[in-house]
């Protein structure tokens, strides 16, 4: 969905033949104001985002202006203060136009800043309209993680499920079984949805634990993980933040506090819905030790539209910070 704040509608000027000779249709229209998408690789409709101090961002924006275009302008503002990234003024007798991809590089002094992407556009008839992405900067000394699908998993384990929060790589248990077997040891969490349990993040030794007696797909959720050379135990906790709660963490101490402060430990967490934000600490036998994190689901999602969220074509979406 984009965020145009100030998309103008349609205008519809009566003009009456006794008055107006030149209003010889009765009817003049002014086409709506511009519509503005902003994109980032993977991501077709960027609204927010949040990267750690070391990090940079991708974007560009599709710009549609049924009255022609006059000027486009994009902006980044930190704290209120402005300084123009891009501008374009050259372009006439068109309706449509790109913002090329434009890199906004991140540093310490963005932490805890008001920081934000406006790009406006103006047409021929001088109606304007902004799309904004606001933008939070964390420590350096977090992974970061945006809008990442785990695709729910299938009985042949082609599905890509499973993750390892040390670097962001997701992997189907086909993969791992038969191509980078070394991938299980550093595996920390996988997706299903299962016929009793809804959607469910469960550690790999999760995973290797579950039956029949549990959820009807269990037997098969067992079978994708058998061999492996090692099952990581990952521990998760509900916690009682928000997803702005969550979009306001900015430090390692901040994720510490949020895992030390969560309930109800398992290595499996079953149920889960939109706006969840779940607390977790990966296995302390991994290469470099245990790790604390946080997610957030952003969307589950029935791909294919069957009712069900179980099938090829179906995933959860989260966000995720981890501590180095």
């Amino acid at each position: 969905m984009n965020k145009v704040l100030s998309n103008i509608s349609v205008i519809i000027l009566l003009c009456s033949s006794s008055l107006f000779s030149s209003c010889d249709e009765g009817l003049v229209v002014i086409p709506d104001g511009p519509t503005i998408t902003v994109k980032s690789p993977g991501i077709d409709n960027l609204e927010s985002y949040k990267s750690n101090a070391e990090g940079h961002l991708h974007f560009s924006a599709s710009i549609i202006a049924p009255g022609g275009f006059d000027n486009v302008i994009v902006n980044i503002v930190s704290n209120d203060t402005a300084f123009v990234a891009f501008s374009d003024t050259s372009y006439v007798n068109t309706t449509e136009y790109n913002v090329p991809e434009l890199i906004l590089y991140f540093n310490n002094r963005y932490i805890d800043k008001n920081l934000s992407i406006v790009i406006e556009a103006t047409d021929k008839n001088d109606l304007k309209s902004s799309a904004f992405v606001s933008i939070t900067v964390v420590s350096a000394d977090l992974l970061v993680y945006n809008h990442f699908d785990l695709e729910a998993s299938l009985a042949d384990g082609s599905a890509s499920t499973f993750m390892s929060t040390s670097h962001g790589i997701i992997n189907s248990a086909y993969g791992i079984n038969n191509f980078i077997p070394n991938f299980a040891e550093d595996t920390d969490l996988g997706y299903y949805h299962g016929a009793n349990s809804g959607a469910s993040i469960a550690s790999p030794l999760a995973f290797s634990n579950m039956s029949s007696e549990t959820d009807a797909t269990n037997n098969e959720l067992q079978a994708l993980v058998k061999g492996w050379s090692k099952w990581n135990k990952t521990t998760f906790k509900n916690t009682s933040l928000t997803e702005e709660r969550f979009d306001d963490l900015l430090s390692v101490v901040e994720i510490e506090n949020v895992y030390t402060n969560g309930f109800d430990p398992s290595d499996l967490k079953t149920g889960l819905n939109v706006g969840d934000v779940v607390a977790f600490e990966t296995d302390s036998t991994k290469y470099g030790g245990s790790k604390r994190g946080v997610f957030l689901v952003n969307a589950i999602t029935d791909g294919d539209n069957d009712g069900n969220f179980d099938g090829k074509n179906d995933a959860i979406t989260l966000s995720m910070m981890v501590v180095r």
